[in-house]
């Protein structure tokens, strides 16, 4: 019950700062991902290696923040976090895992373009990935299991660190 709450809440957030999203010009859409970081903080700057804003830790229940990306640029993606603070991260501290449940496979592309060729399929159930870079829907994303690494469309990505999405 507690984890339908936490999705609902996100979703109106996400839908309430849309257009705020707008007015910051981003790159891309429909692209999240949550802190991944051995440490037990990440931080949130006001520039590409700027001054500290936050630090982003796990809620209490160990819930990692969940990051809508807006835009890349020079290895660093400029994010929203879910309590609605804008900053900049380094893009080794964003991950997802792939929606394809059931063990369907999902496939990575050469470029953010279904139509400009198959990179390659990734045939494991549900793994973790890196976010690399974004444009427009879709993100670049490299998966550290099976070293394999393309363009997905952003909807197949899952935000959440401790449960599957809807």
């Amino acid at each position: 019950m507690y984890k339908y709450g936490l999705l609902t809440a996100y979703l109106c957030l996400k839908l309430i700062n849309y257009s705020h999203a707008q007015d910051k010009k981003c790159m891309c859409e429909e692209v999240e991902g949550f802190r991944y970081d051995t440490d037990s903080f990440t931080n949130l700057r006001d520039k590409p290696n700027g001054k500290i804003i936050q630090k982003l830790i796990p809620d209490e229940d160990e819930i990692e923040p969940i990051l809508m990306v807006c835009k890349a640029e020079n290895q660093w993606f400029y994010v929203e976090t879910s309590n609605g603070t804008w900053g900049w991260i380094h893009y080794k501290k964003i991950a997802a895992s792939l929606r394809n449940y059931d063990g369907n496979p999902v496939t990575l592309y050469k470029e953010p373009n279904r139509a400009k060729g198959i990179q390659s399929i990734v045939k494991e159930s549900e793994p973790l990935v890196q976010i690399i870079n974004c444009s427009g829907r879709w993100a670049y994303v490299y998966v550290p299991k099976t070293k394999q690494e393309g363009w997905v469309e952003g909807y197949l990505l899952c935000p959440n660190s401790v449960t599957t999405c809807p």
